[in-house]
């Protein structure tokens, strides 16, 4: 049995711990998935394997003994995402997650965003607003992207140098936000 332990995606590193009566001989397969540059593979402290090859298995082969701890850790980097056919639209993610331009509740009347009708659901929020712009090389930029002082925040410059506060999307609740950018060439 194995037992997964792990917080991701705070922390890019998931620990398998085995249960097992007897050693057992077992290759275990452990994804390196497409969004990470490099994954690092540490039996019981160890380090058995290092991948530069995003997007297969890598394959554990051994006798596997009770308690015995496997740390997969992987590379979670900011990314330019461009929208196919549209190239100066770019999302930024962070491995596999996408990041948000989180700009809080200013202009939304307190409570507005409490739902009652399903069918109205958005109309909070529905008002013009006007995300910073961000100007230059997406790929640039995103190597531009710095950790900020909690897990997955960040910061990017806007055009006009101020920071942009970026979260992962899935932790925007009812505040105004903007995920994909049109993002304008430098001033020279």
């Amino acid at each position: 049995m194995l037992t997964q332990t792990t917080t991701f995606p705070d922390e890019p590193v998931t620990r398998l711990r085995w249960t097992v009566k007897r050693p057992t001989d077992i290759v275990l397969k452990l994804r390196h998935p497409g969004w990470s540059r490099a994954a690092i593979v540490l039996v019981n402290g160890v380090e058995v394997l290092r991948s530069t090859a995003p997007g297969r298995y890598l394959d554990i082969a051994r006798v596997w003994r009770n308690d015995d701890v496997v740390e997969l850790r992987l590379d979670m980097h900011p990314v330019a995402e461009r929208l196919p056919g549209a190239p100066n639209i770019v999302a930024f993610t962070v491995g596999p997650l996408v990041l948000a331009g989180a700009f809080g509740r200013d202009g939304l009347a307190p409570g507005a965003d409490i739902i009652v009708n399903e069918r109205k659901y958005g109309e909070y929020n529905a008002e013009p607003f006007a995300a910073p712009k961000l100007a230059g090389d997406p790929e640039t930029l995103a190597g531009a992207i710095r950790a900020g002082d909690r897990p997955l925040e960040f910061t990017i410059p806007s055009a006009s140098g101020q920071p942009v506060r970026l979260i992962p999307y899935h932790r925007i609740a009812h505040d105004r936000y903007a995920t994909y950018w049109d993002v304008a060439p430098a001033a020279t």
